[in-house]
Parts: C-alpha cells; sequence; structure tokens
C-alpha cells in the first residue's frame, strides 16, 4: 500500500491507499431482528489515519453475484453485488469500537454481513459470514 503524493505551487494532496480489510469477522448474539459482530482491526501497517469501519449487509436472496479477486499479495478479496437498492451500510467513527449489533432485520432471515476499514479511502471487503436471524416468537 503506497502514497501517491501530488506536487505543485499549492499544497500537497495525498492519496493513501486503502488499508488491509479487518479480520476475523464472526457473528453471534442473534435475536429475530438483530445480529452482533465482532472483527479485529486491519493487520500490519495502515496507511494514514484509520478513522473508522462501514458493516455491509443484505438479505441473502438479494446478493446476485459473488466475486472473488486474488491480490499480488495472494489475498482473496471478495464482492458482493445486491440487488439494487437492498444493500445497507452502517458507519462507525470509532476505531476502537470492534462490534456492532445491526438491528432492523427480518425475522428468520439470512444476511450476507461485511466489514471495511476507512482512512481517505475504504479497504477490501472483509471475509463475509453468513448469518440468519432467528424466528420471531422463539426461544433458544
Amino acid at each position: 500500500m503506497h502514497e501517491s503524493c501530488t506536487w505543485s505551487n499549492r499544497p500537497i494532496s495525498c492519496h493513501l491507499a486503502p488499508p488491509r480489510p479487518p479480520a476475523n469477522v464472526t457473528a453471534s448474539n442473534t435475536t429475530s431482528t438483530s445480529i452482533a459482530l465482532e472483527w479485529d482491526p486491519p493487520e500490519g501497517h495502515i496507511p494514514g489515519v484509520l478513522r473508522g469501519y462501514r458493516i455491509f449487509y443484505a438479505r441473502a436472496p438479494d446478493i446476485i453475484n459473488t466475486t472473488i479477486y486474488t491480490t499480488v499479495d495472494n489475498e482473496d478479496i471478495t464482492y458482493h453485488i445486491a440487488r439494487d437498492m437492498t444493500l445497507k451500510n452502517v458507519t462507525i467513527n470509532d476505531v476502537y469500537l470492534t462490534e456492532y449489533t445491526v438491528t432492523g432485520l427480518e425475522p428468520y432471515t439470512r444476511y450476507f454481513l461485511w466489514v471495511t476499514a476507512f482512512t481517505v479511502s475504504d479497504s477490501p471487503n472483509s471475509h463475509a459470514v453468513l448469518w440468519a436471524t432467528e424466528e420471531d416468537g422463539k426461544l433458544n
């Protein structure tokens, strides 16, 4: 990940490459309308200042394409494409917060959820987790 700076008569403008994605994303503590996520911060050097995280999620039936790219570092990056207007996200502007409960979900529904880290730009997607909310009115 490298910096790219432009020099001119004006102040320097640097565009930093995005950090690596958050690692070890896990889901737990599900209710009928929420899923809790936890993750580890990006590993290694972070170009620039880490500013926070974004959680992306969509109902599993709304994911219409999944593409896996392999980077020059031999890491797999997965991109999920959702139907129009079905991909949702939450921005967390706290670099120390590495857990979040996504709420307002539909009961008894499978969701794909993943996390990105951001500096001035977003990292690649973390590995996605596929998790289901519970049935409404059912006890564990």
